[in-house]
């Protein structure tokens, strides 16, 4: 499958396009959670820890910036 994307040239542009990215990355991780052969209980474990270091990862970045 091939994507052409048309890249935004303003800042609005940009913001619009990553926060529409995240949105479909966030929908991929979920059903990807989802498609999981584990039960329910560890499907929201599985769910907390990537949200866990996702919030680590912010916070190390925001040290760093």
């Amino acid at each position: 499958m091939k994507l052409y994307v048309n890249m935004p040239t303003t800042d609005e542009g940009k913001k619009m396009l990553n926060e529409a990215m995240a949105k479909v990355q966030a929908t991929l991780v979920l059903k990807a959670i989802d498609d999981l052969n584990i039960s329910s209980q560890s499907k929201k474990k599985v769910l907390q820890g990537i949200l866990k270091e996702l919030k680590k990862q912010i916070k190390e970045k925001e040290i760093s910036s």
